[in-house]
């Protein structure tokens, strides 16, 4: 079972994660620079925002894609999580781990800077074209 490219609720969920990396990206820098601390809401919405980035890993592993060199759609399961353990997987993996949390010390702020990582996730979420089909899909089926 894979998730084909153009699927319409993996591309609500790529929009989701487009605004939740926006936040969690400049959130994490504003915070690593003023070395101000999370409270309980902010601590809890940000286990929610990375449980959304655990399920983003997850699907990518069974994501379809174009291949680079043949522009053929593979839809094989272990060409794919090979493809995503080459290209993005380390970024994602290195990005979620909570190194804040495993070593806490003084240096903690440091730690968060890791989460700027998903800055290359960033760049694949604001595919412009998939957006506006997502777009476009979605109020075509309103009018109908």
């Amino acid at each position: 079972m894979t998730i084909k490219p153009n699927s319409q609720w993996k591309g609500a969920f790529d929009i989701f994660m487009l605004f939740i990396t926006c936040y969690n990206i400049f959130a994490s820098g504003y915070r690593a620079a003023f070395g101000i601390n999370k409270e309980l809401p902010v601590f809890v919405a940000e286990i929610i925002i990375e449980f959304f980035f655990l399920l983003d890993m997850i699907f990518c592993f069974f994501e379809q894609y174009n291949d680079e060199e043949s522009y053929v759609l593979v839809c094989e399961f272990k060409k794919i999580a090979k493809h995503y353990l080459k290209h993005n997987f380390i970024f994602d993996l290195v990005s979620w781990i909570p190194f804040e949390y495993i070593f806490p010390s003084s240096k903690a702020r440091l730690w968060r800077i890791l989460k700027i990582l998903r800055m290359p996730k960033l760049a694949d979420l604001l595919d412009v074209e998939k957006i506006k089909q997502i777009v476009s899909e979605y109020f075509e089926k309103k009018i109908k």
